[in-house]
Parts: structure tokens; sequence; C-alpha cells
């Protein structure tokens, strides 16, 4: 077995087997637990003031973005649009999108219901250009379905703000 060939255990350095095989079940668990529990980054996507990165960074930078800066997190836009970027993924075709979310959405914001959520924002330093009272519009719908309607899409989606390994970089990370 390749475990026998690591120059730990040919150099006996570790002096028994059952050490070994603590140590391998060890590494497999760690291993486990980083892949099941990886945090997700926050990329800030929309533009920000000087003054606004300072203030998040000093609220955020630790707590909630595991040590990076706002600056280090910023992600420069890939899509013109949300359609083209759905488009590009694969996971959904032309006729899906006309048809299952861009049809759904129209439909679903025609009811008197809809017409009337307003967002109620939690946070007083809310910088993505959601305002409190703003209604809620055709292309809210059409995230909301893509993210509630298109399970393989979402599950790939949310892996874009995790780290396929320990040894990604942020930079690498942000190109996905």
């Amino acid at each position: 077995k390749s475990e026998f060939k690591s120059n730990i255990y040919k150099n006996k350095l570790i002096p028994n087997i059952q050490t070994i095989f603590l140590i391998q079940n060890y590494i497999r668990t760690i291993h486990l637990s980083q892949k099941s529990f990886s945090t997700c980054f926050l990329f800030y996507y929309w533009p920000l003031t000087d003054e606004q990165i300072e203030k998040e960074d000093e609220q955020w930078q630790y707590p909630r973005n595991n040590g990076y800066s706002v600056k280090q997190l910023l992600v420069s836009q890939h899509f013109v649009s949300l359609k083209q970027e759905i488009l590009h993924s694969d996971f959904v075709s032309i006729k899906q999108w006309n048809e299952k979310i861009a049809f759904k959405a129209k439909q679903y914001y025609k009811s008197r219901k809809v017409k009337n959520i307003k967002a109620n924002l939690y946070a007083d330093d809310n910088n993505h250009g959601i305002k409190e009272g703003d209604l809620m519009n055709e292309y809210h719908l059409q995230c909301l379905i893509i993210y509630c309607d298109w399970t393989d899409l979402q599950s790939y989606f949310s892996g874009t703000f995790r780290k396929k390994n320990e040894f990604e970089s942020i930079q690498i990370l942000k190109k996905r």
C-alpha cells in the first residue's frame, strides 16, 4: 500500500503501525470537515466609495470576510445581464429561460400580492442599491425562480462562494 511507502514509515519516525493508522484517520477526518463545513465568502459586486469600504472593513473583515479586506473581495462584472450569465452556464437553454424563468416571473409579477412586496432592510449600511420600501420587480423574481427552481444551478452557484480546497487562492475563486 502507498501509505507504507511514506518517509515517516520507511525511516521509522513513527514506531508502530497503529499510530500510523490513527494519523491517517485523523488526516481523513480533517480533510472531510474542511470540505463539509466550508464557509462562503461575501463578495462585493456593487460599486463602493472609499468611505464605505473602510466602514465595511472595520465591521466585517474578520467576523464575516475570513480576514480578507473588501478590496480583496471586490468582483468585476463578467456578464452584461443575468440572462446572459445564466445562459452561459449551460444549465438553462434559451427556451427554458423564456418559458420557465422570464414567463413565470412575468406571470407572478402581474399579481397584486407580488406587486406589493417591499424591501424591508435590516441594516443601515446597505450598499447594493436596494432601499427600504423599494418594490420587488421582475428581475428580483427571476433571481428567486432561478435559485428555487433550478437545483443543479443553485448548487453550482453556491459553490462559487467557497474554495474548492484550502490551497485555492482568492483570485482564482473570484474568477469562477
